[in-house]
């Protein structure tokens, strides 16, 4: 669900919405109102399939909506909305958020809650300049093209000189989306960041009406959201019943090297049944001027059956697999993997100091087998205000020192 498309403030009193009509036939506004009109059967619910197998079910008449999304190793992330209210499981807190989106002001093309959930659909409800292509071709097939633009909003609220654009294809017959692309561009002169100007596609295999009562009883309840959140305890029985060894540091656990903790009683923890994977991800404590500051994510303990390779961590800054170097270690008695990154801190850009100094590893991880249990314990960088890497787990011997320290969760 896409929160970039947003109303800015202009100067006038009254929030103009500029729609251009390109292609000489009809105007933005027309095309929204006839695709916010397709969306809009009675007794029907609205259903896409993105080519990344994400899909959006939305009730128009009850204000009821459904996303799945695949996660990583299997399975589906499933968010619940009722209304503007929307609620996602977290899977890093084990907890489910819920945010309400309601609009304040100036209320958009398609005045309905439905718009947050697909982005063809923002950016025909809020994008401020709306300029139909008119008929071309993409993907091998004929779409009705239209461009979408809106300024940019910093953290106040105020108008960067950046600006959103996105590109919305619809199918000429039934006014469904068909596909999207979104960039953000900086203002001028200004250094884009990483990805910034990058394109993002996405490709709508399916879109759909399907009849509201060929969907299960209770398809659109927050239950379906709710039950993604799980005990400790049923986590670990999933994880006996594959098989695998329980192994983890406890709740909390203080070496040498500092001390570690899961995020909460039932935070931290996640289990990939269709995978048969699990992991305990555990943030470092640190003390700074008399405080304690909780670096998420700082230790991760992953396990799976004997032959899971989980390879390196993923990090949303760089794209591919990540170059590592290789080399042999022990831990609890058996041979091991240690592997760490080439890369440094210093290499996601610095934009103001304090800068991380050294050659700092992103991360270092070792892997072993115990029984038919592959373990896997990343250790990841955590800069502090004067550039060092206060994880102490964070190499050759700290990985090591954590594999010895797992224990059976009882």
């Amino acid at each position: 669900m896409s929160r970039a498309w947003q109303l800015a403030p202009l100067p006038a009193i009254v929030l103009l919405f500029v729609a251009c009509g390109g292609g000489g036939e009809q105007s933005g506004d027309d095309v929204a109102k006839k695709v916010a009109a397709a969306i809009q059967q009675p007794g029907m619910v609205f259903h896409t399939v993105a080519a990344d197998g994400s899909e959006v079910w939305i009730d128009w008449e009850n204000e009821a909506f459904r996303r799945e999304e695949p996660v990583s190793g299997g399975g589906k992330l499933i968010s619940i909305g009722a209304g503007w209210v929307e609620t996602i499981y977290n899977p890093i807190d084990n907890e489910l958020v819920s945010e309400d989106h309601t609009l304040d002001g100036p209320r958009p093309r398609i005045d309905h809650p439905m718009i947050f959930w697909l982005d063809p659909l923002s950016a025909l409800a809020l994008g401020q300049d709306l300029t139909v292509i008119g008929r071309t071709v993409s993907d091998g097939r004929e779409v009705l093209a239209l461009t979408a633009r809106s300024p940019l909003l910093d953290e106040n609220q105020q108008v960067t000189g950046g600006y959103l654009e996105g590109r919305v294809e619809l199918d000429p017959q039934t006014y469904f989306p068909a596909a999207y692309e979104g960039r953000q561009v900086p203002p001028a002169g200004e250094t884009p960041t990483q990805g910034n100007e990058g394109l993002r596609r996405t490709v709508y295999s399916t879109a759909e009406l399907v009849p509201r009562d060929s969907l299960a009883a209770g398809f659109f309840d927050i239950s379906n959201a709710e039950a993604q959140v799980k005990t400790l305890d049923e986590t670990i029985n999933g994880l006996r019943q594959l098989g695998l060894e329980p192994f983890w540091l406890g709740p909390q656990y203080e070496g040498e090297r500092g001390k570690l903790a899961l995020p909460g009683e039932t935070a931290g923890f996640d289990f990939n049944a269709n995978a048969g994977t699990a992991s305990f991800s555990y943030g470092l404590i640190v003390s700074v001027e008399s405080r304690e500051i909780f670096a998420n994510d700082a230790v991760i303990v992953r396990l799976g059956p004997a032959g899971t390779d989980f390879g390196p961590p993923a990090l949303d800054e760089f794209a591919g697999d990540l170059p590592e170097q290789r080399s042999e270690a022990m831990a609890r008695g058996v041979p091991a993997d240690s592997y760490v990154s080439f890369l440094s801190p210093a290499d996601l850009g610095c934009p103001e100091p304090p800068c991380p100094g050294g050659n700092i590893p992103l991360y270092t991880r070792l892997v072993f087998l115990v029984g038919e249990t592959v373990v896997q314990i990343e250790a990841k960088a955590r800069i502090d205000e004067f550039g060092v890497d206060y994880n102490g787990y964070n190499n050759l011997d700290g990985v090591v020192a954590l594999a010895e320290a797992l224990q059976v969760h009882e």
